[in-house]
């Protein structure tokens, strides 16, 4: 883990581990492989989300997550100070909690749709 990793680099790293998790390659597109798995559960009368790959965002912030949690908890010694909103968390009620995504999940589904 480097320490002085960009937000976008992690992300992207998240990005090409989860199409692997996926069986999927580097090249191909998180939505273009969360569409083909979507069809494939619509055919099989079940669609279970939590078997979809996430999302672009999703998984971009996911990355986030982990880098920051993995800083902190090693308490890297040449991390500098981060601050947890730089890294896909928000305060709400004197608290942390995740990014989930920074895109509506009307725009997610109707793109999902028009794309069948």
């Amino acid at each position: 883990m480097n320490p002085k990793s960009t937000q976008q680099a992690i992300g992207d790293a998240s990005a090409t581990a989860f199409k692997i998790m996926h069986r999927g390659s580097a090249k191909q597109k998180l939505m273009g492989m969360r569409c083909k798995k979507y069809i494939k559960l619509a055919c099989q009368g079940v669609i279970s989300p939590e078997k979809l790959p996430l999302t672009p965002r999703a998984d971009h912030f996911h990355g986030l997550h982990t880098f920051y949690q993995i800083a902190i908890w090693s308490q890297l010694h040449d991390t500098p100070e981060l601050d947890p909103v730089d890294w896909g968390w928000m305060h709400k009620d004197n608290k942390l909690h995740p990014v989930t995504t920074d895109i509506d999940i009307a725009l997610n589904i109707s793109n999902l749709i028009y794309r069948t």
